[in-house]
């Protein structure tokens, strides 16, 4: 049993585990009794880099922008290029951009060449 809360505490610390990504978001004093408990925690709660080099260090995010950001900086060297076969395409409505005489002659021009096909 513990005296006071200061020994409590550091029993917690010497003792325990905590979750560095946890702690930097503000949540303080969240314990588990060994690591394979902050590794349960860390893949269901956090983002973890699953990357050789990172696995084992428990090296983990708050958010998937995090991770992602992560990955281009530490791991880009070893991620694969482009590769064309996996392309997709993407749609873009740039038409904001457009300026606003050009939209209005698309548009008539669109319209205009839509009736001339329906009555052909």
């Amino acid at each position: 049993h513990f005296l006071d809360r200061d020994s409590l505490y550091h029993h917690m610390r010497d003792m325990h585990f905590t979750c560095h990504v946890c702690e930097r978001g503000g949540v303080a004093h969240r314990y588990f009794a060994n690591a394979n408990e902050v590794i349960f925690h860390m893949r269901e709660s956090h983002f973890i880099c699953e990357e050789p080099a990172c696995v084992d260090c428990l090296i983990a995010f708050a958010t998937r922008e995090e991770l992602h950001r992560h990955n281009t900086e530490v791991h880009s060297s070893h991620m694969p290029r482009w590769n064309a076969s996996q392309a997709r395409p993407m749609q873009l409505d740039i038409s904001q951009y457009l300026p606003r005489q050009e939209l209005n002659h698309r548009g008539r021009r669109g319209r205009e060449q839509g009736r001339a096909g329906a009555g052909a």
